[in-house]
């Protein structure tokens, strides 16, 4: 029996039919909110929604703070117990790793916890990484380099039993803590590998009380009870911690917004320059860009390897892998970035800074910041190349590549490189540079 299209019950039931599948299509929330999503996607501006990615989408997986709550949860806290640290001088490499370094031993000793402070360099001398040193030094505080409410929140969730504050300005009524007890790591142990990295870790937190018992009787003594450390930067060897602790203990420390903002817009500028594919949701495309640190300014001078050394092995990773693209972050003299640029362009390579990638306000931000912190937007650009490519000297370069295998996985295995220089670290992501044994210390200790 045929039943014409125009027929009441078809006319009623094809509607009914598409309304029913909407409404069970848009009947799950995660279905719904993609839906929506990738519908408002199409009508923001290109760069604002890429920038908007960029922030919302860090390198490689979610962070996950279950072993730092696994280790906050297995200490013996003391309230009123509070943990002071020196503000640290250099990079953002060292910085951030003084600072881990600080935090994870108010861990140990189950501390409340000061923010430590960041020394400013001197910007007419970059070699004066503590300028004026005399007396006690002297920071400013870490939103210089970092995203402050970002580690304050995630130390309020994943190791509640720290008490922290922002400042020594939020113990102003207890003058009792002006003048706490300095504490130095030759005070608590003489036994280092690599020079700096204790070996028994296990035994510090007896160190700590021995120390403190000697200068502060616990019989007598009153709280707030405050220890002020005098903190080495590579000290704690990251491989006595658990993986999960690790990998992901690094990240409580991200870069302030502003100059992340500004990394993002850099990429975009130069996915449209050469027509590269960087978007910031998906992983590492392996042939889209090198990064290069270059390392040779007048800080340096006599402690890296010469220009010509670093120079060779980069522009050997550069050829023989083939990407026609490279970045170069901050840290060579002007001479060495032209005559590196030059040798790239006989090889077909086209060298670029940021100062290239950045345009208009962009450009007028970037020059308002100081030298250490336009190197955050370097960091923070590398993170995403295909392939890293530094010196072992560098905290910067151990940072970058130790962060990107940990996001990325790496089977350790060769890369297209040269073998027959001395390679300190080499997976799919990142070549380090170095000969055996020097600055091991660094890659024993860095927080990735």
């Amino acid at each position: 029996m045929f039943i014409s299209l125009r027929h009441p019950a078809i006319k009623l039931g094809v509607p009914l039919l598409l309304l029913i599948w909407i409404v069970t299509y848009l009947a799950s929330p995660a279905t719904y909110t993609s839906a929506y999503t990738s519908f408002l996607r199409q009508f923001k501006n290109e760069r604002t929604l890429y920038v908007n990615d960029f922030l919302k989408h860090e390198v490689g997986d979610p962070f996950d703070g279950v072993g730092i709550e696994r280790l906050c949860a297995s200490r013996t806290w003391t309230p009123g117990l509070i943990l002071s640290c020196d503000p640290v001088p250099g990079g953002v490499g060292e910085v951030k790793n003084g600072h881990l370094t600080c935090i994870r031993i108010a861990i140990e000793m189950g501390a409340e916890l000061v923010l430590p402070d960041i020394i400013r360099r001197s910007e007419m001398k970059l070699e004066e990484l503590i300028p004026n040193d005399r007396g006690p030094h002297r920071g400013i505080p870490m939103d210089y380099f970092f995203d402050i409410p970002h580690l304050v929140n995630s130390l309020a969730t994943h190791c509640p039993q720290m008490k922290v504050y922002k400042s020594m300005g939020e113990l102003y009524q207890q003058p009792s803590l002006l003048h706490p007890p300095k504490m130095s790591i030759g005070d608590l142990t003489q036994d280092f590998v690599a020079g700096s990295v204790a070996k028994k870790p296990e035994e510090l937190a007896n160190k700590i009380k021995e120390f403190m018992d000697n200068k502060s009787p616990p019989r007598d003594r009153k709280y707030p009870f405050m220890v002020h450390l005098m903190t080495p930067t590579f000290f704690w060897p990251t491989a006595y911690d658990s993986p999960d602790f690790t990998n992901n203990f690094g990240r409580i420390l991200r870069l302030r917004e502003d100059v992340r903002r500004l990394a993002a817009a850099g990429l975009f500028n130069m996915q449209k320059m050469f027509s590269l594919n960087l978007d910031p949701r998906g992983g590492l495309k392996r042939d889209s860009f090198v990064g290069v640190h270059l390392r040779t300014e007048r800080d340096v001078q006599g402690k890296f390897p010469p220009y010509e050394d670093q120079a060779g092995d980069y522009l050997d990773v550069i050829v023989e892998n083939r990407v026609p693209v490279v970045y170069l972050a901050t840290g060579a003299t002007k001479d060495n970035v032209t005559h590196f640029k030059e040798r790239c362009e006989d090889f077909k390579a086209t060298v670029v800074l940021k100062t290239d990638i950045l345009e208009g306000a962009d450009r007028a931000r970037l020059d308002q910041l100081t030298w250490d912190q336009r190197a955050l937007v370097d960091y923070e650009i590398m993170l995403r190349a295909g392939l890293v490519t530094g010196t072992s000297m560098s905290s910067f370069a151990w940072n970058l590549a130790l962060r990107r295998k940990n996001s990325f996985g790496s089977s350790g295995g060769p890369i297209n490189g040269t073998d027959s220089k001395a390679v300190r670290f080499k997976d799919e992501y990142s070549v380090i540079f170095g000969a055996a044994g020097v600055a091991a210390n660094i890659q024993m200790s860095i927080w990735p």
